[in-house]
Parts: C-alpha cells; sequence; structure tokens
C-alpha cells in the first residue's frame, strides 16, 4: 500500500489519494470544511498527528 494523502479543494470537497489516484471526493459544507481544519491544527498542536518524514 502506498502513501495516502488527502486534499481539502475548492467546492469545498475532501479528496483522498493514494498512489497518483483518486479514491474519494466526499462534498463537506462550508461549516465541515472549517471543524475539519480546526481538528487537524488542534490533533498536529498536540503532537496526534505526524508529517511522513518524522516517523
Amino acid at each position: 500500500m502506498g502513501m495516502i494523502l488527502v486534499t481539502v479543494r475548492p467546492g469545498p470537497a475532501l479528496h483522498v489519494w493514494q498512489d497518483g489516484q483518486q479514491l474519494a471526493a466526499i462534498p463537506l459544507t462550508p461549516s465541515a470544511a472549517l471543524c475539519l481544519a480546526a481538528d487537524l491544527l488542534r490533533a498536529v498542536a498536540l503532537g496526534n498527528i505526524y508529517m511522513e518524514n518524522e516517523r
């Protein structure tokens, strides 16, 4: 299994990619996009998410 990349793009929509192939595109409301961003920032600040080069 290759690396998975998740992006939030205009729409807004959450896109899930693996090995250069899009696996899913999930439409988000503007409120959901903001909540997702806030949750991700909180998780990074708490050290619950790491960057690929930090393994």
